[in-house]
């Protein structure tokens, strides 16, 4: 079953209430995508490994976590709670918004809270 499949079957089972959905996964989606079995086979971050295994008990993807803020494979992203810039950062890549130059300097821009020396 393709990925898209499994999520719809997964979202249809909760209801297809997406409010409701993320509210019952803990909110952070990557519990998310992994209780909807989309994380097998591709590499992914979130939390932590343990995060996931404590909120998605059927996790087995470990051997694919990448200790990373944001991480993008075949059009799916994953990121850390906290990572919001680098999320948004990976999100442009996928879309091919800016150059990877103009992308680094944004996530600079949005991470550091300030101009670059020399920036108007």
């Amino acid at each position: 079953m393709d990925s898209e499949l499994r999520l719809d079957k997964w979202f249809q089972e909760q209801g297809g209430d997406l409010e409701k959905a993320l509210r019952d996964a803990g909110t952070p989606a990557t519990t998310v995508v992994a209780r909807a079995g989309l994380l097998g086979g591709r590499r992914h971050t979130s939390n932590g490994p343990d995060y996931l295994k404590r909120h998605v008990p059927d996790y087995t993807g470990s051997t694919m976590y990448v200790d990373a803020p944001a991480v993008r494979d075949r059009g799916l992203i994953t990121a850390s709670g906290l990572a919001d810039v680098e999320f948004a950062e990976e999100i442009m890549a996928e879309l091919g918004v800016l150059s990877d130059s103009d992308r680094a300097y944004w996530t600079s821009l949005f991470r550091g809270g300030r101009l670059q020396s020399g920036a108007a």
